[in-house]
C-alpha cells in the first residue's frame, strides 16, 4: 500500500502522511506506521540528476531576475560554494541532500560561522515535475468537491420527494447523511491541503524560517517562562536557511541529532528513556507551540516527528522544514505580511481585493479569538478539575489538592488491562487554587519538589480480615521501571474496602445503551465512588475530603457548573465554528479537537456515531485549518508512543504514564500563553466586541446549502 502510494506521487503521499498522524480516523497502528514511511521514504533523484537540475533553475532564476526575499545574501551559482555529499532523504514535495561548503567570505561565514572552518550543511530541492503533478491532483479533487460533491448534494436535498417514493425513509436518510458528512468532511481538509502549495516555492519557507528562528530563540532565551513550564533544561532552535535565486533550491544549517522519529524507534522499551520523553520532550514540544500558536500567532504547520531533532547530550529540541507556516490571516498572508503571487495578483476576501491593513486586522481577530478561547476553556477546566478534586492536609497542617487525571481510569485498547484511578497533586491552598497560580505549576513537577498522586494501588492489601487494592499517596519520582515512589499507604480496613465499579456488562454492548458522552466513557471506566478520609497512620497521616465543600466557603459553587459540553460548544462558536442548527454535541466535538484529551475526543466520537445528531451542515474557519492538522500530529505522537510500548513490552504503569496527557493539557497549559497575549499591548487591543463579531459573522454571512468558494476565494 505505502509503496504504491510513493509511486502514484503527486498528492497521494501528502494525503497519507495526514492521515498518518490521525489515530482518529486511521485506527490501525500497522497501516498507521505503513503511512508514516511517505514522509521521507519515497524515490529519490540520482545526483547527476539533482546537478542538472540545481543549475538548469538557478539559470533560469537569473534570465528571469527575480526578487530574493529581501536578503543581501544569496546564492546564484552552486558549484562555486557547495560540493554534494549523499541524499538524506526524500519527501513528497522536496530531496534532501547533505553538502559541504568550500567557498569562503559571506556564504561560509554564515553558514559556518565567522571564521570558522568549512562545514557541513543542508540542501533541498524542490522538483518542479512534483509541483505539476500535485497541482494537477489539486485541481481533480477540487473539482470533486467544490463541483461534483456540491452538485450532488443539492440534487439530493431538491430531490427528497423523488427519493422517498422509491427508497425506504431509511436508504433515504442514509444516502442523505452520507453525502452530507462528505460536503462536511471537504470543507474540514481542503484549506489544510490546498496550504500544502507553499511547500513548493523555498522562497516563502525561506521567511517563514527567518520569522520561526526569531520566535523560537525569543522563547529560548526566556528562561523564566521555561522554568515555569517545567523544560528550563531544554534548548530549542531552528537552523539557519540561506535562499538561492531559485524559488526550487535552498540551503540550511543541519540539525543537532536525531529525528525524533529515529529517537522513538530507538528508545522502545526503554523505561529510563521513555519517562524522559514523558517528561520533557513532549511536553516541551506542547510548551513551545502554545506560545507560537497561542501568544505569538505563527507556527509551523507540519510538525511530525521527523521534522524534529533531539541531541540527547545537550537537550537540544530543533525544529525543521518550515515551508508550510501559518500567521492565523486564513491564507491571504505569508509570515504576517500580504501575499501576492508570481503575476503580481492580491488575494481577494468576500469578492473586494486585499491590502496589507486588511491582513492586519484579520490576524488580529484570530489571535484575539484563539487567545480568549484557551483563556476561556483553561478557567473552565479549572474549575471543573477541581470541583471533582480533593483537598488534603498532613500531619504538619500542610494542606494541598489533587484534582482527577484526564487518562487512567480508562481501557487500553486492545486488551484487557484498566488503568487505576489516579488525582494529581498540586502544593496549593484552595485559595490559591483559585488564581493563575494553578496553571504555573508542571504536574511533573521541577527540582525536588514532586508532585504527590493519589492512586488506587495495584497489588492487594490486607488489614486485619479485609484486603483489597485500596488507595496509596506517592510521589513522581519513581526510579527505574518505576514511575511513582510509594509515600503513604492504607492502615484502616475501611481505606482497604473502598469498593471500585466495573461494568458487568461488556464494553461494546454497554456503549449501545449510551445517549451521551459521559455514558460512554463510563462504560469504560474502572473507579472508585468512594476516597478514603485517611491515609497512613498516625505517625504521618493524611487526611482527605471532598474538594467541593472547601471550594464553596471559599466563593465558587460547583453545583452551578455547566457540563463540559455546554461550555465546549460556548468555546468553538468562539472560534468561529457553526453549524446548521448549532447542534452542541458537533460543536463540543470542535473544541475538543483544540486539546490532547485522547480520551474525550475518543468518546465524542464513538459518541456521534452511535447517535447521529442528524446535523445538515458544519463551518470551519479557514484560519484553523493548519492548527487542526498540528493538533491532530501531538495527539499522534502519544498514541504511538503507546502503541509501541505497552504490555508485555513494558510494565502496564509505563504505558499509562505515557497516554495520560493530564500534566500538559492544552486547555490547561496552554491557558499561560493566552494569559501573556491578552496583558500584551497587542492583547489589551482586543475587545468582546471584536471577538464576539467573529461569530456575529460565521452566524449571519454562512449559507450552508451552497459552497462558499466563489464568494471567497483564496490563493490556495
Amino acid at each position: 500500500m505505502a509503496d504504491e502510494v510513493k509511486s502514484a506521487g503527486g498528492i497521494m503521499p501528502k494525503v497519507s502522511q495526514t492521515l498518518a498522524m490521525k489515530p482518529d480516523v486511521v485506527k490501525d497502528d500497522f497501516v498507521r506506521s505503513a503511512l508514516k514511511s511517505t514522509q521521507t521514504e519515497n524515490p529519490a533523484k540520482d545526483h547527476a540528476f539533482v546537478r542538472a537540475y540545481v543549475a538548469r533553475k538557478l539559470q533560469e532564476a537569473l534570465d528571469n531576475n527575480p526578487v530574493a526575499n529581501e536578503r543581501d545574501l544569496v546564492i546564484e551559482d552552486l558549484d562555486e560554494h557547495l560540493e554534494l555529499g549523499k541524499t538524506l532523504a526524500t519527501g513528497s514535495v522536496a530531496q534532501v541532500l547533505s553538502a559541504k561548503v568550500k567557498s569562503t567570505g559571506d556564504v561560509r561565514d554564515y553558514l559556518c560561522g565567522t571564521g570558522a572552518p568549512p562545514c557541513d550543511v543542508v540542501l533541498k530541492v524542490v522538483f518542479d515535475t512534483n509541483e505539476k503533478n500535485y497541482q494537477d491532483d489539486w485541481e481533480a479533487i477540487q473539482f470533486l468537491g467544490n463541483t461534483l460533491l456540491w452538485t450532488i448534494h443539492k440534487i439530493i436535498a431538491n430531490s427528497g420527494f423523488i427519493l422517498r417514493m422509491k427508497m425506504t425513509p431509511e436508504q433515504v436518510e442514509m444516502i442523505q447523511h452520507g453525502v452530507s458528512a462528505g460536503v462536511d468532511t471537504w470543507q474540514a481538509v481542503k484549506q489544510g491541503l490546498g496550504a500544502v502549495m507553499d511547500e513548493f516555492d523555498l522562497r516563502i519557507e525561506d521567511l517563514n524560517a527567518k520569522k520561526g528562528l526569531e520566535l523560537i530563540k525569543g522563547f529560548d532565551a526566556d528562561q523564566a517562562l521555561k522554568q515555569k513550564l517545567g523544560i528550563d533544561a531544554v534548548t530549542f532552535d531552528v537552523p539557519k536557511v540561506l535562499m538561492t535565486r531559485s524559488k526550487y533550491v535552498m540551503v540550511q544549517t543541519f540539525a543537532k541529532g536525531d529525528t525524533l522519529t529515529a529517537y522513538h524507534a530507538s528508545i522502545t522499551g526503554q523505561v529510563d528513556k521513555l519517562k524522559q520523553w514523558r517528561t520533557l520532550i513532549y511536553p516541551s514540544i506542547m510548551g513551545l507551540y502554545g506560545y507560537l500558536m497561542v501568544e505569538k500567532g505563527f507556527f509551523q504547520g507540519d510538525p511530525h516527528p521527523g521534522n524534529w531533532y533531539w541531541e540527547e547530550s545537550t537537550k537540544t529540541l530543533t525544529l525543521i522544514d518550515w515551508g508550510l507556516a501559518d500567521d492565523l490571516s486564513g491564507g491571504l498572508a505569508r509570515a504576517g505580511s500580504l501575499y501576492v503571487n508570481e503575476k503580481g495578483e492580491k488575494p481577494k476576501f468576500k469578492g473586494k481585493e486585499v491590502d496589507q491593513s486588511i491582513v492586519d486586522g484579520l490576524i488580529h481577530e484570530h489571535q484575539c479569538g484563539l487567545a480568549k478561547f484557551y483563556d476561556q476553556m483553561g478557567a473552565y477546566r479549572r474549575k471543573e478539575l477541581l470541583c471533582n478534586g480533593l483537598w488534603a492536609k498532613d500531619k504538619g497542617g500542610e494542606e494541598m489538592i489533587l484534582v482527577p487525571a484526564l487518562g487512567p481510569t480508562m481501557l487500553l485498547e486492545g486488551t484487557d488491562v484498566r488503568f487505576h484511578t489516579k488525582y494529581f497533586g498540586r502544593n496549593l491552598t484552595v485559595q490559591e487554587a483559585l488564581t493563575e497560580k494553578f496553571f504555573g505549576m508542571p504536574l511533573f513537577g521541577t527540582g525536588s519538589k514532586k508532585p504527590f498522586i493519589l492512586q488506587r494501588r495495584r497489588s492487594t492489601t490486607c488489614v486485619g480480615d479485609q484486603c483489597g487494592h485500596g488507595w496509596e499517596l506517592a510521589q513522581m519520582d519513581g526510579e527505574g521501571a518505576k514511575t511513582f515512589r510509594p509515600v503513604a499507604n492504607c492502615v484502616s480496613e475501611s481505606c482497604v474496602h473502598s469498593s471500585f465499579h466495573a461494568n458487568d456488562v461488556p464494553v461494546k454492548k454497554c456503549k449501545e445503551e449510551c445517549k451521551d458522552v459521559e455514558c460512554i466513557k463510563k462504560c469504560e471506566k474502572f473507579t472508585s465512588n468512594e476516597l478514603p478520609s485517611m491515609i497512613g497512620d498516625s505517625t504521618s497521616p493524611y487526611h482527605f475530603e471532598r474538594l467541593a465543600i472547601k471550594l464553596q466557603g471559599a466563593g465558587l459553587d460547583c453545583a452551578s457548573l455547566e457540563s463540559r459540553e455546554e461550555a465546549y460548544k460556548k468555546g468553538a462558536q468562539r472560534l468561529g465554528y457553526a453549524t446548521k442548527t448549532m447542534h452542541p454535541v458537533v460543536l463540543a466535538l470542535f473544541a475538543a479537537l483544540h486539546t490532547n484529551d485522547l480520551l474525550d475526543l475518543k468518546a465524542r466520537q464513538e459518541n456521534i456515531q452511535l447517535n447521529d445528531p442528524h446535523e445538515a451542515g458544519t463551518k470551519i474557519p479557514d484560519y484553523v485549518a493548519v492548527m487542526l492538522r498540528s493538533l491532530s500530529v501531538f495527539l499522534g505522537m502519544v498514541q504511538d508512543m503507546v502503541s509501541e510500548n505497552r504490555p508485555p513490552f513494558v510494565p502496564i504503569m509505563v504505558t499509562e504514564f505515557l497516554f495520560d496527557t493530564s500534566p500538559d493539557e492544552m486547555f490547561t497549559f496552554w491557558h499561560i500563553f493566552a494569559e501573556r497575549f491578552l496583558l500584551s499591548a497587542k492583547g489589551q487591543t482586543c475587545t468582546d466586541e471584536d471577538i464576539d463579531a467573529t461569530v456575529e459573522e460565521v452566524l449571519s454571512d454562512v449559507n450552508f446549502d451552497e459552497d462558499e468558494d466563489d464568494e471567497l476565494p483564496r490563493i490556495w
